[in-house]
């Protein structure tokens, strides 16, 4: 109360439960080929060690454009900047773990075709209790949504000055797969 008037304010208190499962999704080292299957492996436990055995599980996909880039080929630019990509988030796949928390992820990606150079792929796995609730995990992969790129190195320096007429200039043309 505050000079005979009275203020409420209704406050939502909401609960996060942790994790109580141990979610271990393993992925490919090298970089992930749109239309090539995706070979990773996931092993479920609960926290305190027990096997965690015929779980459900689905992994979510969202791709992200990132800039292109390939060691050996500083300052080449490989992004083509007459396309633009949105992120897109996909289905990656669902199942159930085996009796010892175990399961082969097999999928293959047709995501990008419109992109302008590589993606990132960020996995958002969760495993369901039988209870209904779920323990979540999130991985990253680079994604190459092309077989072989093209990049173009200008002559023109970081601090972007104006390249002057009259004088020629060489421009670097490479091709990486």
């Amino acid at each position: 109360n505050v000079g005979g008037a009275t203020f409420t304010k209704r406050l939502r208190i909401e609960t996060i439960k942790p994790n109580r499962l141990k979610i271990s999704l393993t992925m490919p080292e090298k970089k992930l080929l749109r239309g090539e299957p995706l070979d990773a492996t996931m092993h479920v436990e609960w926290l305190q060690g027990a096997t965690a055995r015929n779980l459900k599980y689905d992994i979510q996909g969202t791709f992200i454009s990132t800039p292109t880039t390939f060691a050996g080929y500083k300052n080449f630019y490989f992004d083509d900047p007459s396309k633009i990509f949105n992120s897109e988030e996909s289905k990656v796949i669902s199942g159930t773990t085996d009796a010892a928390g175990n399961a082969i992820i097999k999928a293959c990606f047709e995501i990008g075709a419109s992109a302008p150079g590589m993606l990132l792929a960020n996995f958002v796995t969760r495993v369901y209790e039988e209870s209904g609730d779920f323990s979540i995990d999130a991985n990253r992969a680079f994604y190459s949504p092309y077989r072989r790129y093209a990049g173009i190195r200008s002559p023109q320096q970081d601090g972007g000055e104006p390249l002057k007429t009259g004088i020629e200039y060489k421009y670097e043309v490479a091709s990486v797969n």
